[in-house]
């Protein structure tokens, strides 16, 4: 499984109060992708963002807990995904870890046709959650923050 950054491993001077933090370790299933698309986009209201940014959070979670479940972890309901959400006042933060294998976003062309196609599927979906967050950075967009 990818690694999990740790509140003490970030660097001194760095942190801000915890606001909230949950930490959920999930089965890679159809429920725990409508499950983190419901928590994320909960916490993203508290944090008070605008309904509209809200929907870009929702969409970025669940392509990106899709794309944990189906190609990161291949549907194996053995292995797990683990999320975790966290608030500070001026950050909101979610990391989501699947226990696949990972891939090169370059695609070589030994690979069989059908892991190329998992691999193009997944770098699709990760191209569009992406997308979806990094449509946040625009200024209208951050003007409705609070």
């Amino acid at each position: 499984m990818g690694q999990i950054r740790t509140r003490d491993q970030e660097p001194a001077g760095t942190r801000e109060p915890i606001l909230e933090t949950r930490t959920r370790i999930l089965d890679s299933t159809k429920e725990s992708i409508n499950f983190v698309g419901s928590q994320a986009l909960e916490a993203a209201r508290r944090g008070g963002f605008r309904e509209a940014i809200v929907d870009h959070i929702g969409l970025a979670v669940h392509e990106i807990m899709t794309n944990a479940v189906i190609h990161g972890n291949r549907g194996n309901l053995h292995k797990k995904v683990v999320v975790t959400i966290s608030r500070t006042p001026n950050k909101s933060k979610i990391e989501i870890a699947d226990e696949g294998d990972g891939f090169d976003l370059i695609i070589s062309p030994i690979h069989s046709r059908r892991k190329s196609s998992y691999m193009v599927l997944a770098v699709v979906s990760i191209w569009l959650a992406r997308l979806w967050t990094n449509s946040m950075c625009d200024a209208n967009l951050w003007a409705g923050l609070r």
